[in-house]
């Protein structure tokens, strides 16, 4: 079993009053396991807002870290996942 920190910004988690919680895994878990995982556990959102149901890859106007390093378009949700990880999700900021 793996030990997972999540840190959400803007709308994925602070608008519901938790912006970091940790996941426990089973090893072997992909980005989008977890994702999908987190969704079954607190709601739809963010995991559900996360995903494109079509292409199954996150949604390009997220930032998704993994232990400070962004994800790239070729990884995607398909990069596993290590005990300790963080992961970072980010949504970016628009209007004015």
């Amino acid at each position: 079993m793996m030990t997972i920190r999540i840190e959400t910004y803007s709308m994925t988690g602070a608008s519901r009053g938790k912006p970091d919680l940790e996941m426990k895994t089973a090893e072997g878990t992909t980005l989008k396991g977890l994702l999908v995982q987190l969704a079954g556990a607190h709601g739809p959102d963010p995991g559900e807002a996360l995903i494109d149901r079509t292409t199954g890859k996150i949604k390009p106007h997220y930032l998704v870290l993994i232990n400070g390093r962004r994800i790239s378009q070729s990884e995607n949700a398909d990069k596993l996942l290590a005990d300790g990880d963080v992961i970072s999700i980010i949504r970016p900021f628009s209007g004015g």
